[in-house]
């Protein structure tokens, strides 16, 4: 169980301050935009060094949202693990139309300038 925002001290209410940004995703940043600028470490480069640093963000940032911008930044296909019947979806290849949500239709029926998002 992630007990990472129950809250403070001994409390379980929930009510706990976070920052919403840190020292170390900034570091993790501006990591990744080197190695992908081609001014990597001399110990890692290319894929290896990019998947060290995706490895370390999904340490470093668990459970603070940030999973799902990095895959859908780096354009990578979600594949899960053991999914069995009745899940049908396993995987979600990066060109997807998921990757969007729907728009509701309340919104589009109070702009007629919106237009529901592909594949909806």
């Amino acid at each position: 169980m992630v007990t990472k925002y129950l809250g403070k001290g001994t409390a379980r209410d929930g009510a706990v301050n976070f920052k919403a940004f840190r020292t170390a995703e900034m570091y993790l940043i501006r990591a990744e935009a080197n190695a992908r600028s081609g001014n990597g470490a001399a110990a890692l480069s290319g894929a290896a060094l990019l998947d060290a640093i995706a490895n370390e963000r999904r340490r470093e940032l668990f459970v603070e949202g940030h999973r799902w911008f990095d895959l859908k930044r780096t354009t990578r296909t979600i594949a899960r693990q053991g999914c069995r019947p009745p899940a049908t979806a396993c995987n979600l290849a990066a060109n997807n139309f998921r990757w969007t949500w729907p728009i509701p239709n309340n919104e589009i029926l109070a702009n007629s300038n919106v237009t529901q998002n592909n594949g909806y």
